[in-house]
């Protein structure tokens, strides 16, 4: 299987990143921060433009998050929040079944 990778624009250099090493994508006013396990990223593009570049399974949690799936570690229903690294992430109501629905439970 070959690995999906993207070149984002950050501070004058061309980086490639790989769809599987995102942990989560947060809207910051007209930019993108892009979070991996090592880096930080920001990047002026919209939410919609990443969702297609990233080639992995992301879940819109939030108007201004989407994470993959596979990085969430816990989910509080109660507080509706998703952690991911430590992090807590804020899960909105429009999202909350998007994300029941996108997650394997038992």
């Amino acid at each position: 299987m070959e690995v999906e990778g993207f070149f984002i624009n950050h501070s004058g250099k061309l980086i490639q990143l790989f769809s599987q090493d995102i942990l989560f994508v947060e809207v910051e006013g007209d930019h993108c921060k892009i979070v991996t396990n090592d880096e930080e990223y920001l990047v002026k593009t919209s939410m919609r433009q990443l969702k297609e570049l990233i080639q992995i399974n992301m879940i819109q949690i939030h108007r201004n998050y989407m994470v993959k799936s596979s990085a969430i570690s816990s989910i509080n229903l109660q507080d509706k929040v998703v952690e991911i690294n430590g992090l807590e992430l804020p899960v909105s109501r429009r999202y909350k079944q998007n994300l029941l629905e996108c997650i394997k439970k038992i």
